[in-house]
């Protein structure tokens, strides 16, 4: 388990690189990568934030990913920002392509938001999806 964390490191990533690190954390199952990339805010709440992004994520095996850099939605003095995406994944003998918005928040440490901080994706944002399952999978 890995402790929270409510301090700035800063990492120079632009917000979809931090996206991209996520979904490549989740794609190898590797779940303390992911925190490295979750909102500071979120980690900050989160009793076991690790074990809630087994939760979340573990059941669904991420094949591939597609960030929509074309709709790309910023707000709040550019402290957080909506990035629309698709993605492929195996869950129960079955493949599933899936468009969801994941949110990233740029904080220097917990409720602090700052365009000087790092982007952090916020996990819950990535749970609403518009599934389809792919035919004869």
């Amino acid at each position: 388990m890995q402790t929270k964390e409510n301090t700035f490191r800063p990492n120079n990533l632009t917000e979809y690189q931090v996206l991209t690190e996520f979904l490549d954390a989740w794609k190898t199952k590797h779940y303390t990568r992911m925190l490295e990339f979750c909102q500071i805010t979120w980690r900050f709440n989160e009793k076991d934030p690790e074990d809630t992004l087994q939760k979340f994520f573990g059941q669904k095996d991420l094949m591939d990913y597609n960030v929509d850099k074309s709709n790309t939605f910023y707000s709040h003095k550019s402290c957080l920002c909506k990035i629309q995406l698709g993605i492929r994944f195996y869950y129960v003998n079955a493949i599933y392509s899936a468009k969801c918005v994941a949110t990233l928040v740029r904080e220097q440490a917990a409720y602090t938001p700052s365009v000087s901080g790092n982007w952090g994706v916020n996990p819950i944002s990535m749970l609403k999806q518009t599934l389809r399952k792919e035919a004869g999978k």
